[in-house]
């Protein structure tokens, strides 16, 4: 890309952002994980330019943040989150040490509340997933932490959101010790009535990642609710 590809992409999303306001979205989501993107071109593993967006951790995030103050200056910071997933390896991903994935992303953060002050949250995804497969504890890495990130958030006054392979018991007592919000996905595929299943302790059918991205009902409509399960 080059610059007038870059300020094209960020006016792109920044209408994509006010299109969502427009249709009654709460709120927006920037997507800068699984190796989209602006993933790529935060991380050394994939940016290979030589230019003002390239080399350095400051010179990697700049056009994240650019692009997300584009999108907050349009329909306010409140209403913006940012999606990071520091140590999947989904699409060729990861960096290659865990101190040079703790630079890159503490580096990304900071420049976004320092550029940003009032930004509304940061969505971070554990090492325990990697984007298209759960790892087990015995797979992780325990280096792998995601701590520095929750700190920077909220030394910065933003919300955290936590995703990737939670249990409900898991999710209810990091959300209480935290206090954060946690975010469930690949359960909400085989759960239609996840909420409910939660408040009422009733337990959670296993999802099928093999439907995640098929293009029929298949995976998406057809997983019966709790009540209809029994």
């Amino acid at each position: 890309m080059n610059q007038d590809d870059i300020n094209e992409a960020i006016k792109e999303f920044t209408k994509a952002a006010e299109n969502a306001m427009k249709a009654g979205f709460d709120g927006v989501e920037i997507h800068g994980a699984n190796g989209y993107l602006l993933d790529q071109f935060t991380q050394s593993v994939s940016n290979q330019r030589t230019d003002k967006y390239g080399g350095s951790a400051e010179n990697r995030s700049r056009y994240s943040i650019e692009l997300a103050k584009s999108v907050c200056s349009s329909i306010g910071a409140g209403k913006v989150g940012y999606r990071i997933s520091p140590f999947s390896t989904y699409q060729g991903m990861r960096e290659p040490t865990t101190e040079l994935i703790i630079e890159t992303f503490s580096t990304l953060l900071s420049g976004l509340f320092k550029e940003i002050p009032d930004f509304g949250y940061i969505h971070c995804v554990e090492p325990r997933t990697t984007g298209s497969e759960d790892k087990s504890v015995d797979e992780s890495n325990p280096k792998d932490s995601i701590e520095e990130f929750r700190e920077i958030t909220k030394r910065n006054n933003g919300g955290f959101i936590v995703a990737g392979g939670f249990t409900p018991d898991l999710a209810i007592h990091l959300s209480e010790d935290h206090d954060e919000l946690i975010a469930f996905g690949s359960h909400y595929t085989s759960n239609p009535d996840l909420v409910d299943r939660i408040k009422n302790d009733h337990p959670l059918v296993k999802y099928d990642r093999e439907t995640f991205y098929s293009q029929s009902r298949q995976g998406y409509l057809d997983w019966p609710t709790y009540e209809n399960q029994n």
